[in-house]
């Protein structure tokens, strides 16, 4: 896994409050899962990360995966996948 680490522009509130407000949502899943006991952090924090890209925006109404890889789609069996925009 690898993790880039991004700075905010200086005096955009904003911004660092979205950045702050993400930062509070992943810290809270972390202490979720260690509450129940699991210790495998590395997976963890790959389920999280895939949770956090797979969640539809209130504020765009699509999720961070489609603007990088293309559109979600469920089958007949509720499986998600992307399909990609050519």
């Amino acid at each position: 896994m690898q993790i880039e680490i991004m700075h905010g522009s200086p005096n955009t509130p904003t911004t660092q409050g979205v950045i702050e407000r993400f930062n509070r949502t992943f810290k809270s899943k972390l202490r979720r899962t260690r509450e129940f006991g699991k210790l495998d952090w590395k997976n963890e924090l790959k389920v999280i990360i895939e949770g956090f890209n797979y969640c539809k925006s209130r504020a765009t109404g699509y999720a961070p995966i489609e603007f990088f890889n293309g559109s979600l789609c469920i089958d007949a069996d509720n499986n998600i996948f992307l399909k990609t925009i050519v």
